[in-house]
């Protein structure tokens, strides 16, 4: 399972690697992002498409057809499902490689 807390209102521990993020914009538009071989950060536009259930489609350049699923989500924080972890690690991977 992947865990993500606002950055604004979240004392994070620090980190060597730097952290996996996401962010959400208007329209169902969301952000993913991580550090990239040279530890800068890299993102990639996607949509989400609700699919029913907390699963939802996420669709752009580093994740065409994959699908999450909110296991929880609140102000302090938001859970995806570890059968669709791996999938956002994979797209997170793949973005920072390209």
């Amino acid at each position: 399972m992947l865990v993500y807390r606002p950055t604004h209102s979240f004392a994070f521990p620090p980190s060597r690697r730097g952290r996996e993020t996401l962010e959400f914009g208007n329209a169902g538009q969301v952000v993913p992002g991580m550090p990239g071989p040279d530890d800068r950060p890299r993102s990639t536009s996607s949509s989400l498409t609700a699919l029913g259930m907390n699963r939802f489609r996420l669709d752009g350049a580093g994740a065409p057809g994959q699908v999450i699923e909110i296991v929880e989500a609140g102000p302090d924080v938001l859970k995806v499902s570890s059968a669709t972890a791996q999938a956002a690690i994979g797209l997170l991977r793949s973005m920072s490689s390209a």
